[in-house]
């Protein structure tokens, strides 16, 4: 009975070595996603949309048509072909100007509606917008300009209508709103795009990722991010399962340009304008030289904001004036975006008031942007207009996630605000993007779209290539965690840029060259002096 006992520390001993001692550890380094990920990409939209038909009369010449306006406007000013002139670059100059400021007259002679706009010492004018203000005692709610007899208005975060006579149409309970068009309202509750009437109702469900104003009976819209169009029922008309934005062969804009100094904007001479081809109606136009930007517009969801002062949406119906002088530098989800100097960032829709947060944004990402001031940084959320938080001394921003310490160690959020990691210390690497956090012993990574669990006890970064340690043995992975080796090498040593030296327990050893692990016995008579086999 004494003999049989003393076998069982043997027993162990040999079960251990079997599977540790002298053999590689084949677990894996597993993969982890900082939010639920879908098994299958959607490529179709909304099941809830339906299907309508498609409209047979579309465009397909915009551009050769453009161009044969010009052409044609050359023509009758110099009796000639473009083709045909030969000048210097101050004639050139001079001959375009007087081209783009005929076919200027001739759209305001064929289009006497069009909204016309022109800078007057540095200053963009137009029409008496003062007609289109609201002048009663709640003008405190409202947001921009009157547009079909109604005014958008806000309150505490949300966004309603009201009519010329004060009274409020739609309530103030949407996250976001447009102008109204062709009797219906797209408004944005609830992180769903849907359709109202004028007076509050819902015409068109609200299950839309982005829905813009009708134009001639269609809308712009975007399901599962396919890009499309529907008709004035809600109906899908597009492609259901592609991007198929029609609307932007008819509803387009084009901009003509000259200059005596192509690298001052201020030497520039623009003839642009916004047409409905299918019409043949122009809806906006503007001549004239530069502001501060080379190009007199910029374009977020269906409004067209000019040389930073003046709205308009995509049927050239004035929207909004920006007061402020600012220079406008981005967008983000429908939001315009600028900084001044005294150290605050402008964010607003085009078709509203804006409001100010103090710091200097310094990147854009999802619904967030990360403002910077003399001694902080921290993520702005546009969506609900506050700092979150959890991004009190911002550390570091991925794609999928962001880092900060708004206690004592450092934490990992994803964009819901849910907790993911909590580490004690940092080291950051620029390419490949990562960073390596260490909690307690252990060490894990943190990429831009995926992490791992704190389980090592070493890690090794470069270019395409993830070494692991565990306990004695290191294992290879390329930069998506592609596994490469199991946990069997005694040590790794880098030959080149993408070459390595992988040593096994024994005298041998393996090379790993780009995504290629060679693991037939070699030893070092086999290399030359770079490295090669």
């Amino acid at each position: 009975m004494k003999k049989s006992k003393l076998l069982f520390p043997y027993l162990g001993i040999f079960i251990f070595t079997i599977l540790f001692g002298g053999c590689s550890i084949s677990s894996e380094v597993e993969k982890r996603y900082y939010t639920k990920r879908e098994a299958e990409p959607i490529s179709r939209i909304a099941s809830s949309i339906l299907i309508g038909k498609k409209p047979k009369r579309l465009p397909d010449n915009i551009d050769e048509l453009e161009a044969d306006f010009f052409d044609k406007s050359f023509v009758k000013l110099f009796n000639m072909p473009v083709e045909n002139f030969k000048g210097s670059r101050e004639e050139e100059f001079r001959t375009f100007k007087k081209t783009y400021q005929f076919m200027s007259e001739q759209i305001k002679a064929n289009n006497p509606d069009v909204n016309t706009l022109k800078m007057s010492r540095g200053k963009l004018i137009t029409a008496d917008i003062n007609t289109l203000k609201y002048n009663q005692d709640s003008r405190r709610l409202l947001e921009g300009l009157k547009v079909d007899g109604h005014h958008i208005i806000k309150k505490e975060g949300k966004y309603g209508l009201m009519d010329e006579n004060g009274l409020i149409v739609i309530p103030l309970e949407y996250d976001l709103i447009d102008v109204p068009s062709e009797g219906k309202v797209s408004a944005k509750k609830n992180g769903k795009w849907g359709y109202l009437n004028l007076e509050g109702e819902i015409v068109i469900p609200f299950h839309f990722d982005e829905a813009q104003i009708f134009i001639d009976g269609y809308a712009h819209a975007i399901s599962n991010g396919i890009e499309g169009v529907i008709d004035s029922e809600g109906n899908w008309v597009s492609d259901p399962q592609k991007n198929d934005n029609w609307m932007s062969k008819f509803i387009f804009n084009s901009t003509w340009s000259t200059s005596t100094d192509w690298s001052n904007s201020n030497k520039m001479f623009y003839l642009w304008y916004l047409k409905n081809s299918l019409k043949d109606e122009y809806y906006a136009l503007f001549t004239g030289y530069s502001k501060k930007c080379s190009t007199p517009f910029r374009k977020v969801r269906c409004y067209y904001i000019i040389y930073d002062s003046i709205v308009i949406d995509e049927k050239g119906r004035f929207v909004n004036i920006i007061d402020e002088d600012f220079n406008i530098q981005n967008d983000l989800n429908g939001y315009i975006l600028a900084t001044s100097e005294s150290n605050y960032t402008y964010i607003a829709p085009p078709q509203a008031k804006g409001f100010s947060v103090n710091g200097i944004y310094g990147r854009v990402h999802k619904d967030y942007i990360v403002l910077y001031g003399p001694d902080y940084k921290n993520l702005y959320d546009i969506k609900s207009n506050m700092k979150p938080w959890q991004s009190h001394d911002l550390q570091f921003v991925f794609d999928e996630c962001y880092w900060a310490k708004p206690l004592t160690n450092y934490q990992c959020y994803n964009y819901d605000g849910k907790e993911i990691i909590e580490a004690d210390k940092l080291i950051y690497y620029a390419f490949p993007k990562f960073l390596i956090y260490t909690k307690g012993n252990l060490k894990g990574i943190s990429g831009d779209q995926f992490y791992t669990e704190a389980l090592y006890d070493d890690i090794k970064i470069y270019d395409k290539h993830l070494f692991f340690k565990k306990g004695n043995k290191w294992a290879a992975y390329s930069v998506n965690l592609d596994k490469y080796s199991d946990f069997e090498y005694e040590r790794v040593r880098e030959l080149s840029d993408k070459t390595f030296k992988l040593y096994l327990e024994t005298t041998g050893y393996h090379i790993l060259k780009d995504s290629l692990l060679i693991t037939s016995d070699v030893n070092s008579n086999n290399l030359n002096k770079t490295g090669q086999i």
